[in-house]
């Protein structure tokens, strides 16, 4: 992508400036700055598991640190495999993008060419990659209405959408809805497409090239193979916190990596690469749903801080996983942890590592000071905010679901996540709040892989 504009849609939204960051330090300093922050939320109970980092083609960092399974004292490698969450549904974009390529299909196609039992006419199989499906159930629905022993799959999901029909909570390819099984459904469409299972699709078009050997779709029972524990630290106890069982579906999620081998998937977009330069270039391309900018590109990732920098994240029972890739400054980094590290940890961290690799001083991964919110009361925190860098959010409480709306009218959904915090899936921050006057929440504190900022009510 050569537009700076598109590659830093976010920071633009917010005013700043979209730079590229100049090295300054020799990659030793790099691995011992990488260590020491490391180290430091271990023994805070704030990490636990691997990570791996490199530059122009070398690693220069890699190491595990604590339990994969605590009850078992089996240590936790970068060789150590568990659940990739989310981080599955770049592989899926990917797919996509392959047989469109190669003209085995075409983004505009109607789904139901594909999938004659879709049931919702006007989606397209862009729309199943781009979070414009319009909303389909997420997993606890498909559980909810199959037998307590069934194993759900992509093609049981498919016929109890087909069969039920649940509404949408936008129509296609109008506004934005972070969605797990539209990713699913797309996988349905690969497998359509190629002939081949999900699964052989990605060992022979990715896997296989790029020696991510320990890479695999999950088996839906814990039997089938020797798996990682999820957990919680909650008060300094450990908790078991673990995935759950009869997960026959893929797509959106359910994929397995090592630190190691999710480090090769980012490498893999400069170093190397095992797909074609216009291929990658597509997969960097911005994503316009009913012409406004989504942060989520062609290929599923969000851009980064740089230009031709992306990340994603995947989080699920206890595990976390993220990648990052600096195209232009040819670095990258990814770490899986399993001990469900707290959400307000996540952009300090994630930022704090993007920061040491381009050379620069990172800010401390500390607990920001933020008011409680009351679930059940939500309304001190309606109203528009002005940001300090730029850009104005509106947030509005329709029904059960909280809103965001951005300047442009792109609307996301905000879930509180804990007692202080929000996220808003697709756009990709942590929010919280604080001075309460007259009911009203006055300040609005924003924290991202990208950025951190704050804004007052307008």
């Amino acid at each position: 992508m050569k537009k700076t504009f598109v590659c830093c849609s976010f920071l633009l939204l917010l005013g700043l400036g979209c730079t590229t960051q100049t090295s300054t330090r020799s990659q030793k300093e790099k691995a011992a700055m990488i260590e020491q922050l490391i180290t430091d939320l271990y023994q805070r109970h704030l990490f636990n598991g691997a990570i791996v980092a490199g530059q122009e083609g070398k690693i220069i960092y890699s190491k595990g640190f604590g339990y994969a399974r605590f009850a078992d004292s089996i240590l936790f490698t970068p060789n150590t495999t568990s659940d990739g969450g989310s981080n599955a549904k770049t592989f899926t974009a990917t797919c996509i993008q392959l047989l469109a390529a190669e003209g085995k299909l075409k983004l505009n196609d109607p789904v139901q060419r594909y999938l004659p039992n879709y049931p919702y006419p006007n989606t397209t199989v862009w729309n199943l990659v781009t979070h414009s499906v319009g909303g389909l159930p997420d997993y606890d629905y498909f559980f909810a209405n199959a037998p307590d022993t069934a194993i759900i799959t992509n093609a049981s999901n498919l016929y109890l959408i087909a069969t039920k029909k649940p509404a949408l909570v936008y129509p296609p390819g109008t506004n934005f809805y972070y969605d797990n099984v539209g990713f699913d459904m797309g996988a349905l469409v690969v497998e359509k497409v190629s002939g081949m299972s999900y699964n052989e699709f990605l060992q022979k078009r990715i896997f296989d090239p790029l020696k991510m050997n320990s890479t695999f779709v999950r088996p839906a029972l814990f039997g089938q193979w020797k798996q990682t524990t999820g957990y919680s630290y909650r008060n300094d106890s450990l908790q078991l916190m673990d995935v759950a069982e009869r997960e026959g579906f893929y797509g959106g999620g359910n994929l397995w990596f090592t630190a190691s081998d999710l480090y090769r998937w980012g490498e893999s977009f400069y170093n190397h690469p095992s797909l074609s330069d216009s291929l990658i270039k597509k997969i960097m391309s911005p994503v316009y749903i009913n012409n406004k900018l989504s942060y989520i590109h062609l290929g599923a990732w969000y851009g980064g801080k740089t230009k031709e920098a992306f990340y994603y994240w995947g989080n699920v029972a206890g595990f976390y996983s993220w990648v990052y890739w600096d195209k232009h400054n040819q670095f990258t980094i990814a770490f899986m942890t399993n001990t469900e590290m707290p959400q307000w940890a996540r952009p300090l961290l994630t930022s704090a590592l993007i920061d040491i690799m381009s050379g620069k001083d990172h800010l401390p991964v500390t607990e920001p000071g933020a008011a409680s919110v009351d679930r059940n009361n939500l309304d001190p925190i309606t109203g528009s905010y002005k940001l300090e860098k730029g850009g104005t959010v509106n947030i509005t409480v329709r029904g059960s679901n909280v809103l965001l709306r951005l300047d442009d009218g792109m609307e996301y959904h905000m879930h509180l996540i804990d007692r202080t915090t929000f996220y808003v899936p697709g756009f990709d921050p942590w929010i919280s709040f604080g001075t309460l006057k007259d009911n009203k929440f006055q300040n609005i504190y924003l924290s991202s892989t990208v950025l951190r900022t704050s804004g007052k009510r307008k």
